[in-house]
């Protein structure tokens, strides 16, 4: 027989009887019932059993299909996100916070489940996994200590793209409102050099750009946001310089954001905004000569012609300023040739769009100021019949969701202008839309379940009308 050693004495292996009374968890139970022979004898009273069932062979599918999910996620959710720039927030921030906080992981499942649904384009199917982890994240942010205030932040960043993968136009918004005010109060706690913080305010300007260019300056966020603009200077425009193609992005929209909510009206502030644009337009093409050859990958050559489309589209809308008055519609049809330009670069980038994905027709989510916002503001503004139905042959190429700019949407709104201008009249060119037929504005009124209410006003009245998509 084998001896042992002294000091290495070992007890026989053997498995844990789980079928014991609750009172002695770690003492051996006899197990009779009702009441086990070592509580009574011990003067104890037995809390009896616990209700047993028959582990299954199969394990559970739930912790595989979260996995199944994350890995969605760095494959394809964070592809699409990264269509045009790239982004630290998406590409590691958030993957880092995952595996250290549970609210970040659920909310990472959600959006990748989301997702998921929206690129197979079904809406009504079963969406309790996704809104089970959704919950958990939210559920799961009571816990975050109040110092770590950056984590809910993080949160409402995907919070904000979860809700606009389901259509819900008007909680996303108010996700926004809240991120923005919680921005404003943390800001003199966080440190000028938090990466994190940089990121996620930058992430909210993009989305304060594309909110404005939809309601308007009427959010109540975008006034908290107000202090992430930089202004242009009157005396001397500001002197650019880019090294990437994302600074490029991020000085075009603060120009863009300037003029969508100041709207300048005197002329030295007008002045100043357009010089601030030209210095930009310069130190864009300086960044293309020096880097043409960095330029020619098909990443690069997507950021490259979304960043052309936004030139050439606040180059016109500059143009027109002191053009007639605010009201005469009939200003834009002299800049045709414009609105065809901006269509062919906007054609351009659906076929980088095609020659890159391997199904033509795939749905496309990201969260840039992309196309369609520029295809819809030139179907509003230029009233020649076949750039109109230009326009929109491109926006109907294929099913996007650009933020908050959901490509089928707006495909409807643009048709429905397009037949209350038109009528019943056969319209050959701009001129044979009269004044009187022309729509001046469109407000919008968000709503959830993929609803929004639209006022179209035009010179003898307006009204609303309720459009799902």
């Amino acid at each position: 027989m084998t001896r042992v050693k002294p000091g290495q004495r070992r007890r026989a292996r053997a498995p844990k009887v789980r079928t014991g009374c609750q009172t002695f968890r770690r003492l051996k139970c006899d197990e009779t019932r009702p009441s086990c022979v070592r509580c009574t004898s011990s003067g104890y009273s037995c809390d009896g059993y616990r209700v047993t069932t028959k582990s299954s062979s199969n394990p559970s599918p739930a912790p595989q299909l979260r996995w199944m999910m994350i890995h969605f996620f760095t494959e394809q959710t964070i592809q699409q996100l990264l269509m045009f720039f790239p982004d630290e927030f998406w590409s590691t921030r958030v993957l880092q916070l995952a595996y250290s906080e549970p609210c970040i992981w659920h909310a990472l499942v959600a959006l990748s489940t989301y997702h998921e649904r929206y690129i197979d384009r079904s809406p009504g199917g079963d969406a309790s996994f996704a809104l089970r982890h959704y919950n958990l994240a939210i559920n799961s942010l009571s816990g975050v200590r109040h110092d770590l205030s950056l984590i809910h932040l993080v949160s409402c960043v995907i919070f904000i793209c979860v809700e606009i993968l389901r259509g819900h136009m008007r909680s996303a918004i108010k996700l926004y409102t809240s991120g923005c005010r919680m921005m404003r109060e943390i800001r003199p706690t966080i440190s000028a050099g938090n990466h994190l913080f940089h990121l996620i305010v930058a992430f909210f300007n993009r989305l304060t750009l594309q909110i404005s260019w939809i309601f308007g300056n009427s959010i109540d966020g975008l006034l908290e946001m107000s202090y992430a603009v930089p202004e242009c200077q009157r005396s001397s425009p500001p002197e650019f310089t880019f090294q990437q193609l994302s600074e490029a992005r991020e000085a075009i929209h603060d120009i863009a954001l300037q003029w969508i909510l100041d709207r300048p009206s005197d002329q030295e502030a007008l002045c100043a905004l357009v010089n601030c644009f030209g210095e930009w337009c310069r130190a864009f093409d300086a960044f293309q000569r020096k880097n043409s050859q960095l330029l020619a990958s098909a990443a690069n050559r997507r950021a490259l012609t979304l960043l052309e489309l936004q030139k050439r589209y606040l180059a016109t809308h500059l143009c027109t300023v002191d053009s007639r008055g605010n009201d005469d519609e009939s200003v834009w049809d002299e800049y045709s040739n414009q609105f065809n330009e901006m269509l062919d670069f906007a054609e351009a980038l659906m076929q980088i769009y095609d020659s890159e994905a391997t199904s033509n027709k795939r749905p496309r989510f990201h969260m840039d100021t992309g196309v369609i916002p520029i295809l819809f503001a030139i179907i509003t503004r230029c009233r020649d019949p076949f750039i109109r139905r230009r326009a929109i042959e491109l926006m109907t190429w294929n099913p996007m969701q650009e933020g908050l700019w959901n490509s089928a949407l707006v495909a409807k709104a643009a048709q429905r202008l397009m037949s209350l201008e038109e009528g019943a009249v056969i319209v050959g060119c701009s001129n044979d839309i009269p004044a009187a037929a022309r729509v001046q504005g469109i407000s919008v009124y968000a709503g959830d379940e993929r609803h929004v209410v639209l006022r179209f006003s035009q010179p003898l009245g307006s009204w609303q009308e309720l459009m799902n998509y």
